[in-house]
């Protein structure tokens, strides 16, 4: 028996190259009876981009970015040994919404890719990964790339 056998695993999804290759890893790890999650977080514009400040962005906005992104990752993951994966997008704090969806689920694992940031970069993009870890109740495995 394999250990990911019955399990319910959840990939953040970013459409980057990493999280593809997250993915990737997943469904090689994974078996017929493993349940696998897609997630894409849409991480809201803040009010404070707004050119005029007395005109936010509209929520309108984050909403058509929503279905941007949905309707992209059904293209990707449409066909193919990806057409199994069960495709979900939500809007808000990504490392937040990570693991509440997780929970919301009873997921067993999370795998997802780290972009291994450091200094300001990671300073000023914070750290999903990290933050994921601090908050899931889940184990979570994340992919490096050798030498990160």
């Amino acid at each position: 028996m394999h250990y990911f056998s019955n399990k319910t695993i959840v990939l953040p999804y970013d459409f980057s190259e990493l999280a593809m290759e997250a993915v990737d890893e997943a469904l090689e790890m994974a078996e017929e009876t493993t349940s696998i999650h897609v997630i894409h977080v849409v991480d809201p514009i803040p009010a404070i981009i707004s050119i005029d400040p007395a005109m936010p962005v509209p929520p309108s906005y984050d909403h058509g970015r929503f279905e941007l992104a949905l309707k992209q990752m059904q293209e990707t993951f449409g066909q193919g040994k990806y057409e199994l994966l069960k495709l979900h997008c939500v809007i808000g704090d990504p490392g937040t919404e990570i693991v509440d969806f997780a929970d919301s689920i009873r997921a067993n694992m999370i795998v997802m890719p780290s972009h291994g940031r450091k200094g300001i970069g990671r300073l000023l993009m914070g750290s999903v990964s990290e933050r994921v870890m601090r908050l899931s109740n889940c184990p979570v495995m994340i992919l490096r790339k050798p030498g990160d």
